[in-house]
């Protein structure tokens, strides 16, 4: 279906922030280790992002029953199934080797085979999913704004990091990308934004979450550096005490002899 107000992305794949799903670490995390399995399988950034979508629809399907699934093993059939839907289908014996010998991930083919039953059951089998490339392309297009589009080609690849997908329609992401990518870039994009044809408190929402995710990013990074920083000095600490217990053995005292 071309026609993305008319698909089933559009009219169930939408919900209110209020309606997202719990876990959403877990999301994030398995979301960055589906990147590194998809790219280590080869397959193309439009089935790595399908099947990121395709992990949160199936975390806002399940509800409660979410957390009785184990993330990555779900995430490996959400990529399993993505390649079938994108047309790059992969065997699923393969999906099971990659996981386990690159991805560090150990699981077993009837394991993968019965969760892509309970992903497509729970999706109803509704695996249309429109995404912001196209939109972007688009837009850099018609703007002229040729300077911005690998940085809002990357906002979009961070974009699946977010619950982005699951909120807003993949033209105002789109649209947010480019927004965000011009304005870093000093780009004055008021005459474009004038003949848009969208809820500009979207986008500006949309812009703010992907900062916020890049800022929480940076954040978490710069206190795994310190924590590193912090364990490398105290192990060094204890080897000096150490070597310097050994250059200088502690001497124990004679016991006085009895009168």
């Amino acid at each position: 279906m071309s026609n993305f107000w008319e698909s089933s992305h559009c009219r169930r794949w939408l919900v209110p922030r209020t309606a997202l799903p719990a876990g959403r670490d877990a999301l994030i995390e398995t979301t960055r280790w589906m990147v590194v399995l998809g790219c280590k399988a080869r397959m193309r950034q439009r089935v790595i992002a399908t099947a990121i979508v395709l992990l949160r629809r199936f975390a806002l399907a399940s509800g409660s029953d979410w957390d009785e699934y184990a993330p990555r093993a779900v995430g490996v059939a959400c990529l399993y199934v993505a390649a079938k839907a994108e047309e790059c289908p992969m065997q699923a014996k393969h999906w099971v080797r990659y996981a386990s010998h690159h991805a560090g991930y150990v699981m077993q083919l009837p394991e993968l085979l019965e969760l892509e039953m309970h992903v497509l059951e729970a999706l109803d089998a509704c695996l249309v999913v429109f995404h912001p490339y196209r939109p972007l392309i688009q837009l850099v297009e018609k703007w002229g704004f040729t300077n911005c589009t690998q940085h809002a080609w990357s906002l979009v690849n961070d974009s699946y990091h977010t619950d982005l997908c699951l909120l807003y329609a993949p033209y105002v992401i789109a649209v947010a990308a480019l927004y965000v990518a011009c304005v870093l870039k000093g780009q004055d994009l008021r005459q474009g934004f004038a003949t848009l044809q969208v809820d500009l408190d979207e986008v500006y929402e949309c812009a703010r979450i992907m900062m916020d995710a890049y800022k929480k990013h940076s954040r978490a990074k710069a206190e795994a550096k310190a924590e590193a920083k912090t364990k490398a000095l105290a192990r060094a600490g204890h080897g000096q005490l150490q070597a310097g217990a050994a250059k200088h053995p502690k001497v124990t005292a004679k016991p006085a002899a009895a009168k």
